[in-house]
């Protein structure tokens, strides 16, 4: 029988440095396996979620400049073009009768006083609920005359109570005997703004800014590589620098875009600008 002693059990009991060795880099090429599987996982659907936010972004630009372009020429003065400057393939002007885009059309007739005053309030009802809410107790509005691109007269008027269901209240007439039709309508505008206002869109640097009656610009997006207009025109011909502004009848917009931190992430490369391609009539000509 064999004897076992102290000596021997710690030895059996134990591992070689050569065994530890083994084991740590099979360990360690495990790891490293894992970690770079696990990195790829990551970086694939972090740069997905980054597609998705330029496509986004993309999207919503598109989206408000179509919208604007079409509301372009609407209401305003028959002497205004609906595109007052286009000299550049990264510049658009529109002219419009309202810069944020509100709305109301009044349901029925009114003919105001012979004694009316500027601080008379007076009720008109609108045809739906959803349009007298876009207005607030304060906004400034002008009333337009859609058949003739005109105004019953020509002022700016003050929502005096804050509208309720379908009825909108101004005041600030000045004008005895004033008709008001039903189809006329109420245009949400700027104090001291001018009559039409003028939103002109352009691409500085990596930003598409949109800027309102000379004003502040506001950032529309960002990340953004190109913008591009180009223009139709009556004979059917297209260019990016028309001369004569009033002869355009359609624009393709053109939007680049790509996320800076995506590029970072793969390092600047194998990064793909994403591209958007949109198709607008000038309807108000």
């Amino acid at each position: 029988m064999k004897n076992i002693t102290p000596e021997n059990t710690a030895r059996q009991a134990g591992f070689t440095l050569i065994e530890m060795l083994v084991v740590m880099a099979i360990l360690g090429i495990a790891m490293t396996v894992v970690y770079n599987v696990f990195l790829s996982s990551q970086k694939t659907i972090y740069t997905q979620d980054e597609i998705i936010d330029v496509q986004q972004n993309l999207r919503i630009s598109a989206e408000l400049l179509s919208r604007e372009i079409r509301m372009a020429g609407l209401l305003i003065p028959a002497s205004a073009n609906p595109i007052s400057n286009a000299s550049t393939a990264t510049l658009l002007e529109l002219q419009v009768a309202s810069a944020t885009g509100e709305y109301a059309r009044i349901a029925t007739d009114n003919l105001l006083s012979t004694t009316v005053t500027s601080t008379d309030i007076i009720p008109f009802t609108i045809a739906q609920a959803a349009m007298a809410s876009q207005f607030a107790l304060n906004d400034r509005v002008r009333i337009y005359r859609p058949a003739s691109s005109s105004e019953p007269a020509s002022a700016v008027y003050t929502v005096a109570v804050d509208p309720t269901g379908t009825t909108l209240s101004l005041s600030g007439f000045t004008t005895p005997d004033l008709q008001i039709n039903a189809s006329d309508m109420i245009v949400k505008v700027a104090a001291g703004a001018p009559n039409p206002n003028t939103i002109r869109y352009t691409l500085v640097l990596d930003q598409i800014l949109r800027t309102v009656n000379g004003g502040v610009s506001q950032v529309v997006a960002d990340n953004i590589t190109n913008l591009q207009f180009v223009y139709t025109l009556t004979d059917g011909t297209t260019t990016n620098t028309p001369t004569t502004f009033n002869n355009i009848r359609s624009i393709q917009i053109t939007i680049n875009g790509r996320n800076l931190r995506t590029d970072a992430f793969n390092n600047n490369t194998n990064v793909r600008d994403r591209r958007l391609v949109t198709l607008v009539k000038i309807r108000n000509t």
